[in-house]
C-alpha cells in the first residue's frame, strides 16, 4: 500500500497491562522522570520491562510533554 505525501500512519505497539500499571505507577512516583529512567527505576521488575515498552506507554498517552512548562495541561 503506498501513501500520500500528507498520510501519517501511527502504529502503535501492544504493550500488556502488567507492562502498563508499573509505567504508570512510576510516574505517579517520580512525575519528572523520562523514559529511560522509568526504565531505571523498574530494573528487576518481573516481567521485565523494555525501553521499547516504556516509550510505546509514553506514546500511547502522550506523556512526553507531562511536566514540561508549556506543556499538556489537559483536564
Amino acid at each position: 500500500m503506498l501513501l500520500d505525501t500528507g498520510e501519517t500512519v501511527r502504529i502503535e505497539t501492544a504493550v500488556p497491562d502488567e507492562i502498563i500499571i508499573p509505567v504508570l505507577l512510576t510516574l505517579l512516583h517520580h512525575p519528572e522522570a523520562k523514559a529511560a529512567e522509568v526504565v531505571r527505576f523498574l530494573r528487576g521488575h518481573s516481567p521485565p520491562i523494555a525501553m521499547e515498552q516504556v516509550e510505546a506507554v509514553f506514546a500511547r498517552y502522550d506523556l512526553a510533554s507531562i511536566g514540561k512548562k508549556g506543556g499538556s495541561s489537559k483536564s
